[in-house]
C-alpha cells in the first residue's frame, strides 16, 4: 500500500504554497501552521478535526484553517488526492493593512443555502487550477498563485470575520498553551519527555497538565506523543528501506507491542503493508 505525497509543490514571493498530494491512507497528529491554510480534496474520503470538532471533506469542497488553529486530518484506507494551499498573511498585508484580524469561516457543513453560490464559485477557480496541473502549462505557478489571490479575495469579502484577535473556539491563553505544548513536542518527540518537564514548561503542576491537556486535547499528552511519532515513523516507512526496529528507534518509540496495536489502530494495517509488503 505505497503512497505518493508531493506530486508539485511550490512556494513563492507572495507568500503562497500549495501542493498536490495523494495518498494511500494518512493521519496527521494535532498541529498547527503559521500561515492559513486551505484543503480541497478531488477524491477519496476524509475528515478534519479543528479545536476538538469533527467535519466531514467532501471531494471538490473547500475547507479552511486559520493561522494558529489546531487541527488534524486523516483520510480512509482507500486513499485520497487533494489540493493543499498555505497563505503566509504578512505578504498580505501590504494589500490588506489589518489581514492579521480577519478570521475566515469557511466550512462545507456550515455553508447556508444563501452563501453557497459564492462558495461554488471559489470550488470552480480550484477545478481550473486542477486542470492547470493535469496539462503542466509552463506557466502554471504564475496561473495558480493567481487563482488563489482570487479564492483567498473572495473568502475575505464573503465569509470572514473582522478584528477577531485570535481564532473562535478556545480562550487565547488556552490555545497559546497548547501551541506551545505542541511545538515543543514536535521538536522532542523523539526524547522521553516526563511530564514534569512539559507541565513545567507551562508553569503547572504535573496533575493539573495531565487534566488540562486530555480535556482541550482529547486524548493524554503521552498519546500524543505517540501519535506524533508514529506518523512520523508512517513516513519513512513510505520514503525509506529502512527496517520497521531501526525507525522505531530513529523516531524514540521503544515499546514494541504499544507502537504495532497504535499503528494497526491508526492506520487499520501493519507496518510493512505500507510498502506493500507482508504481514511483518
Amino acid at each position: 500500500m505505497k503512497a505518493i505525497y508531493e506530486m508539485v509543490e511550490n512556494k513563492n514571493c507572495a507568500g503562497i504554497q500549495f501542493g498536490f498530494y495523494t495518498v494511500a491512507q494518512k493521519y496527521e497528529p494535532p498541529h498547527w501552521h503559521e500561515e492559513l491554510e486551505i484543503l480541497y480534496y478531488l477524491n477519496g474520503e476524509a475528515s478534519l478535526i479543528t479545536d476538538g470538532v469533527s467535519c466531514r471533506l467532501p471531494k471538490k469542497q473547500a475547507v479552511v484553517i486559520n493561522p494558529g488553529q489546531i487541527h488534524n486530518t486523516s483520510c480512509s484506507e482507500g486513499g485520497a488526492m487533494y489540493l493543499c494551499v498555505h497563505i503566509d498573511l504578512k505578504f498580505m498585508e501590504e494589500y490588506v493593512p489589518d489581514i492579521q484580524t480577519y478570521r475566515i469561516e469557511c466550512n462545507p457543513e456550515k455553508i447556508s443555502d444563501q452563501d453557497f453560490p459564492k462558495y461554488r464559485k471559489i470550488c470552480e477557480l480550484f477545478e481550473q487550477i486542477t486542470k492547470y496541473y493535469m496539462y503542466d502549462e509552463e506557466v502554471l505557478f504564475l496561473e495558480v498563485t493567481g487563482l488563489i489571490l482570487q479564492i483567498f479575495a473572495l473568502l475575505l469579502r464573503n465569509f470572514s470575520q473582522k478584528n477577531v484577535s485570535e481564532p473562535l473556539g478556545k480562550d487565547v491563553l488556552t490555545r497559546k498553551r497548547i501551541r506551545k505544548v505542541l511545538a515543543y513536542t514536535q521538536e522532542h518527540y523523539m526524547e522521553q519527555i516526563p511530564l514534569e518537564e512539559i507541565a513545567a514548561l507551562l508553569g503547572l503542576g504535573r496533575e493539573y497538565f495531565c487534566r488540562f491537556f486530555k480535556k482541550n486535547m482529547g486524548m493524554s499528552f503521552g498519546r500524543y506523543q505517540n501519535e506524533v511519532r508514529i506518523s512520523k515513523i508512517h513516513h519513512d516507512l513510505i520514503h525509506t528501506d529502512e527496517p520497521v526496529s531501526a525507525l522505531m528507534e530513529k523516531h524514540g518509540f521503544f515499546n514494541s507491542k504499544l507502537f504495532y496495536d497504535l499503528f494497526r489502530e491508526i492506520y487499520g494495517c501493519k507496518p510493512l503493508q505500507v510498502r506493500g509488503g507482508g504481514e511483518a
